[in-house]
């Protein structure tokens, strides 16, 4: 176990509902560190909670193959099965700020929203639907209680900041 899940309660080997799947360990310490910075807000630690209750694992994989344009989603293990035991989150902290427009968050807030999915479907219930180049106001929410970060803005036109 590396320097940082040591400090993580939330990645207990075997134990915990949160796992990352270990491909290589950029890969893996990128992971943790967003972890991390997400633990360290009141929303994080709320999402933890939520994610914690439903009594779901959750595992973080790397896209294979790698995407391009860059993207993140959250799906069931076994779709067949509403309210399955595991739910994916697919992403890569490396492609996170990315160069296009819609990339312009950094990596934990794209782990943020995708573990929110991850929440919603553990408890039955589908994921906000994604609109392209709106920042959720969760998101928004959580960068503002992570402090320090410019809140990427919308297209004109959207309520969203």
């Amino acid at each position: 176990m590396n320097a940082i899940a040591r400090h993580s309660p939330l990645l207990v080997p075997g134990r915990s509902r949160l796992r990352v799947k270990p491909v290589d360990s950029h890969f893996t310490d990128a992971v943790l560190r967003d972890l991390l910075t997400i633990r360290r807000t009141c929303a994080g630690r709320a999402l933890f909670r939520r994610l914690r209750e439903a009594c779901r694992v959750v595992t973080i994989e790397k896209p294979n193959p790698p995407v391009d344009p860059p993207n993140a989603w959250t799906q069931s293990r076994d779709p067949a099965r509403r309210g399955a035991i595991e739910m994916v989150v697919v992403y890569d902290p490396a492609d996170w700020p990315g160069k296009a427009p819609h990339s312009a968050l950094p990596s934990d807030a794209v782990l943020f929203g995708r573990l929110l999915d991850a929440a919603a479907m553990a408890e039955g219930s589908d994921p906000p639907e994604a609109t392209d180049g709106v920042v959720s106001p969760a998101i928004v929410g959580y960068l503002r209680d992570r402090g320090g970060v410019a809140v990427p803005s919308s297209p004109a036109g959207n309520a969203q900041p």
